[in-house]
């Protein structure tokens, strides 16, 4: 494949670098033929979100099916992180994750999906339709 993944929380203070390694090193056991890395984001100014948020980038240079199967199995990842963080260490948070996958690829860049875990037990609710159609979180 030959490309790169990277994972990027939006506030460190709500999932920390040391959080986004943990799921760096996991997707890096999917043998992807990729590096993998984190990338921490400067805050420039104060927001406000319900949201915690991870944006992960794809950057490959390889067909529609193999990305959507990385992107499939990523999203697992992430969703099965997340439900752990909220049975435990962070448990006593009640603010939702919110994943966004993007790809760079031969047709551009492109959000390949948007979900919402919201707690350890419900299936993430997809919000990648909204987001395409009005760039919505």
């Amino acid at each position: 494949m030959g490309g790169s993944i990277v994972v990027r929380t939006l506030n460190p203070l709500d999932i920390t670098p040391d959080e986004a390694a943990e799921i760096a090193a996991t997707i890096r056991k999917l043998d992807l033929d990729s590096k993998v890395r984190v990338e921490e984001q400067e805050r420039e100014h104060r927001g406000l979100t319900w949201f915690e948020i991870i944006h992960i980038t794809l950057a490959f240079k390889v067909g529609r099916i193999v990305v959507d199967e990385a992107t499939k199995k990523i999203s697992d990842i992430v969703v099965e992180w997340a439900r752990q963080r909220f049975r435990g260490r962070k448990s006593g948070s009640k603010r939702p994750v919110y994943l966004e996958i993007h790809v760079r690829d031969d047709l551009g860049a492109r959000v390949m999906k948007a979900i919402v875990i919201k707690n350890a037990k419900d299936e993430p609710e997809d919000r990648t339709e909204k987001k395409l159609v009005f760039g919505l979180g």
